[in-house]
């Protein structure tokens, strides 16, 4: 998929540019970066992956098998900071988690998830995520 192209799709699919320093709402941002990441992973794109997360090629390669036909849904997402929004999403329709994504310019989508967790600590999701790491 070529870069240029991705604004437009996202036009379509959403009715709305992401363009940085654009007023948008959480929800919206949460909706455009999850978007992001289910194609990333849908096409085995790792490049994406790598740009979406603070991560290395392998841990991406990790990213993408895991999640490989998995749904993702956001249900909510506020704005914790400047520059940081928390959402909670399912996942698969069953599994309630906790995404955080942080600001950066020098991402594809100006935001990079920074967490992955389910809501209760010590869940099975977290020890399912715990093969994948964010740093």
């Amino acid at each position: 998929m070529h870069l240029p192209f991705i604004p437009f799709l996202l036009f379509v699919l959403f009715g709305t540019l992401v363009v940085p320093g654009k007023a948008e709402s959480a929800m919206e941002i949460a909706r455009v970066q999850v978007a992001f990441l289910l194609s990333a992973v849908s096409s085995n794109n790792t490049e994406v992956i790598l740009e979406l997360f603070e991560t290395d090629q392998e841990n991406a390669a990790n990213f993408i098998n895991m999640f490989q036909g998995i749904s993702i849904e956001v249900t909510s997402a506020n704005f914790e900071n400047v520059g940081v929004i928390t959402m909670k999403a399912v996942i698969a329709e069953i599994l309630p988690v906790v995404m955080v994504i942080n600001k950066n310019d020098k991402s594809l989508t100006f935001w990079k998830f920074t967490k992955l967790e389910d809501h209760k600590p010590g869940s099975n999701s977290q020890k399912m995520f715990s093969e994948f790491t964010m740093s």
